[in-house]
């Protein structure tokens, strides 16, 4: 079973060397080298979009989907980052950890003194200032807890944490990683820009404070908009329930 990565070339060589069942999963919208290569062999290629895929045989495509699992559901686990009624900005920046755009990102934010920044698994640790408005988290599995708090999300653009943050119904600003082979990080947000209207992808090379101070205010004047809506569903269907 090939996830695609580098280590994948050798264990999937050892497999069809010794006729071994391959199995693949791409979970990006750009199928990788090794996925298009051992997908001439493989028995089925597991896919996270419903899009046809570059390389690979349709007749082995399965849809799948993204596996999300419970530790990234939206949930509160009773601790509070912060104990202030600011808006949260989560800033996290996917496996690579990001830290261009988590450098810029954090000195635009930090000279603003009214949100509450939350940074995860970030290299910046010599060069970010705690405080109660500022706080630091350099790996956590309980990644849902954190989405729950958030009110923006700032995040890289990998297919797992797309999928989670589309699932935690979050506004968020993706900054797809420039350097992604076949840009796939900008592809795969293009595919749930048409899905939803409270994401934003922008290019990590012409970032500017005015955008990103004009989205965060934009979102954060939408939420109480998303509130009341929320709010008022619920009385309804709550109504229709006695009746």
């Amino acid at each position: 079973f090939l996830m695609g990565s580098y280590m994948s070339f050798s264990a999937g060589l050892a497999a069809f060397i010794t006729a071994r069942p391959i199995i693949l999963m791409e979970q990006d919208i750009i199928a990788g080298k090794n996925i298009r290569f051992f997908s001439l062999a493989a028995k089925y290629i597991f896919t996270g979009f419903d899009v046809p895929y570059r390389g690979i045989n349709k007749n082995r495509n399965v849809f799948t989907g993204h596996f999300i699992g419970s530790h990234a559901e939206p949930h509160s686990n009773g601790k509070l980052i912060f104990n202030n009624t600011r808006p949260v900005i989560l800033i996290c920046g996917g496996s690579q950890g990001a830290f261009n755009m988590f450098k810029h990102i954090y000195e635009i934010l930090n000279d603003i003194d009214k949100y509450n920044i939350l940074i995860v698994g970030s290299k910046l640790k010599n060069e970010v200032t705690e405080n109660e408005y500022v706080r630091m988290i350099p790996f956590t599995e309980d990644m849902g807890s954190l989405y729950y708090q958030a009110d923006i999300i700032i995040s890289r653009a990998g297919a797992m944490s797309l999928a989670e943050i589309y699932n935690s119904g979050k506004p968020a600003i993706f900054i797809p990683l420039p350097s992604a082979a076949d840009n796939h990080q900008q592809k795969n947000i293009d595919y749930y820009v048409k899905k939803t209207h409270n994401i934003t992808s922008l290019n990590e090379n012409s970032l500017s404070k005015e955008r990103i101070i004009s989205l965060i205010e934009k979102y954060i004047n939408n939420k109480s908009d998303t509130m009341i809506i929320e709010n008022t569903d619920k009385i309804i269907k709550e109504t229709l329930h006695y009746v």
